[in-house]
């Protein structure tokens, strides 16, 4: 599928934060990656816990960054509440309250 496809379906609208469903939810991903027959990186957990958001009307922000350590540029996922300690958004894909 095009970037710019993935990138149409994560923007959309949302009612309010819900800081302790938008919790539940991130580690019920964070649990369920593990039970999956992948490695479920930053990205699929990030994108799975967004659309759930979604479904619930929530709204969130999802950022994809890079930073560099040591000459080697890494590339990182997360929600707007997550810990993303020297990375460098690079864009933001977002569902607000209308």
């Amino acid at each position: 599928m095009p970037f710019q496809s993935i990138a149409n379906k994560l923007r959309g609208k949302a009612k309010i934060e819900n800081p302790a469903v938008n919790q539940w939810i991130r580690s019920w991903v964070q649990r369920v990656s593990l039970q999956v027959p992948w490695q479920a990186k930053c990205l699929e957990q990030t994108l799975a816990t967004k659309l759930m958001l979604r479904r619930r009307r929530l709204a969130n922000k999802l950022y994809l960054g890079v930073k560099r350590e040591h000459q080697v540029f890494t590339a990182h996922a997360w929600l707007e509440h997550e810990d993303a300690v020297g990375y460098v958004a690079l864009e933001c894909f977002e569902d607000v309250c209308p």
